[in-house]
Parts: structure tokens; sequence; C-alpha cells
């Protein structure tokens, strides 16, 4: 008190925090240290402090010297930031910011921020991300989001996402989405995804997807769909699709080409594979065997079975409208 008052005068006092440190000069305990450091409150001016614990103190002495108390928020951060260990807040992280293994926030995450390990947020994230394992936000993922493992996202991913293993929302995906293994969505998929292995949607997939096995849909399919395996559309897939294996639709509008068999109760379009399994037949189907219950258009192929035909097996061409 005696250093600020005569000699220091200041107008601005900040007080940063109140930690056991000195504890053999201002101790013993870190309430007597909150004490002294109260000390250094200005007269008649402005004491800024991010402390929480101790804050009654420090405004109990701004408040004796006629002073304006500010109190900061202590647990976001702003600006640029940096940490040899972990970069870690309680509420909101924006701006710049560097944890050498970690950034993590309870809040949100906004800006451009990279985690040597792993970018968390209990909040949506927001803006240009990257952790050398994981980004994972519990809320939505907005922009661009890099994972050297995952991405994950218990809402939506709203941007362009790259897990190097998987890419998971428990929302909707939209945009650009690539998985290492998987590109997984509870939600709807809106654009373009690429998984190594797979790409599923539990609702609807709309875009272009790119699967190493499999691109599987719970609802309907619209667009192109490429897999070195099978397409799967629980519903109705339109547009485009190829499977080496097998392409498999409630209904197909468009075509699809499968190097073993098409599953399509169906056709509204062209089919072309080794076998061609068919319901309902508005269209081409081009095949080694053609099957189909109800057919209205023709089946090229070395057998071909239409029960609604004048001739239910035919060889080579069978035609009904």
């Amino acid at each position: 008190s005696l250093c600020e008052l005569k000699i220091v005068q200041s107008t601005h006092g900040v007080i940063t925090n109140v930690r056991p440190d000195h504890l053999d000069v201002m101790g013993p305990t870190t309430t007597d240290v909150a004490k002294a450091l109260s000390g250094t409150a200005p007269r008649g001016g402005k004491l800024f402090t991010a402390e929480r614990r101790y804050r009654p103190i420090l405004e109990s002495a701004a408040a004796d010297r006629q002073s304006t108390f500010i109190g900061l928020d202590a647990d976001a951060i702003r600006g640029i930031s940096a940490a040899g260990l972990a970069l870690v807040a309680e509420d909101e992280i924006y701006g710049a910011g560097v944890g050498g293994l970690a950034l993590v926030s309870e809040g949100g995450i906004t800006g451009a921020h990279r985690g040597g390990l792993a970018v968390v947020s209990q909040g949506e994230v927001t803006g240009i991300n990257a952790g050398g394992l994981a980004l994972v936000s519990q809320g939505t993922i907005r922009g661009v989001g890099i994972g050297g493992l995952s991405v994950v996202a218990q809402s939506d991913i709203d941007g362009v996402v790259v897990g190097g293993l998987a890419t998971v929302a428990t929302g909707d995906i939209q945009g650009g989405a690539a998985g290492g293994l998987a590109v997984v969505t509870q939600g709807e998929l809106r654009g373009i995804a690429a998984g190594g292995l797979a790409v599923v949607a539990q609702r609807d997939i709309k875009g272009i997807g790119l699967g190493g096995l499999a691109v599987v849909s719970g609802g309907n399919l619209t667009g192109a769909a490429l897999a070195g395996l099978t397409v799967e559309a629980e519903n109705v897939l339109t547009g485009f699709a190829s499977g080496a294996y097998k392409v498999k639709a409630y209904e197909l509008n468009g075509a699809a080409i499968a190097a073993a068999w098409n599953d399509l109760p169906r056709l509204n379009g062209f089919a072309l594979s080794t076998y061609n399994r068919i319901g309902f037949q508005s269209g081409i189907s081009i095949g080694i065997y053609n099957s189909a219950e109800v057919l209205d258009g023709i089946q090229i192929g070395l057998l071909n079975r239409a029960d609604n035909a004048r001739f239910r097996y035919l060889p080579f061409v069978n035609a009904a409208f």
C-alpha cells in the first residue's frame, strides 16, 4: 500500500490472479496473498483482475480507494494464445491458438487452432481447426476440420473435414467429408463424401458418395455413388450407382452398373450386371441373366425371364410393353 499510495500513484492496476507465491512475505495463506495484492489498487482509478476465488477481497480494496473494479471473464480465451502442453478454457476460445498436446474448451472454439494430439470442444467448433489425432466437438463443426485419426461431432458437420481413419457425426454432414476408413452420419449426408472403406448415412445421401467397399443410405440416395463392393439405398436411388459386386435399392430411377448383380424391386431406367433381379422393370436391363416379375421394357442377355411377357423365358432378347 505504501509503495502504491506514496510512490507509484497509478491510475490503472492489473492483478492477474492470486496464487500461493511468496508465502514467506505475503502468506502464510493465499487469503493473505490476496490481501497483500489488494494493496496495489490505485486511488480513484481502475482495477482490473481475472481472479475469481478472491475477487471480493480485491473488489473491497478498490471500493475503499474509490476505484472502479473491473472483473474480467477468465473462463474465455481471446486473441492469440499458445501453451507448451495444453491450452484449456472453461468457456469459449476465440482467435488463434496452439496447444503442444491439446487444445480444450468447455465452451466453443472459434477461429484457427491446432492441437498436437487433439482439439476438443464441449460446444461448437467454427473456423479452421486441426488435431494431430482427433478433432472432437460435442456440438457442430463448421468450416475446415482435420483430425489425424478422426473428426467427431455429436451434432452436425458443415464444411470440409478430413479424418485419417474416420469422420463421424450424430447429426447431418454437409459439404465435403473424407475418412481414411469411413464417413458415418446418423443424419443426412449432403455434398461429397469419400471413405476408404465405406460411406454410411442412416438417412438420405444427396450428392456424391465414394466408398472403397460400400456406400450405404438408410433412406434415399440422390446423385452418384461408386463403391468397390456394394451400393445400397433402403428406399429410392435416383441418379447413378456402380458397385463392383452389387447395387441394391427398393427403387432405382436412373442407372445401375454392377459386376455381379443388381437387386431392384423397382427399376425406372437402366441396369447392367451379370444378374439383374428386378421386380417391376420400366426400361432396359442388360446381363447374362435378366429376371423381372413385370416387364415394361427390354431385356438383353443370354437368358431373359419376364413373368408377364408372352414368352416367359427367351434367349438374347425379351420385351413387353
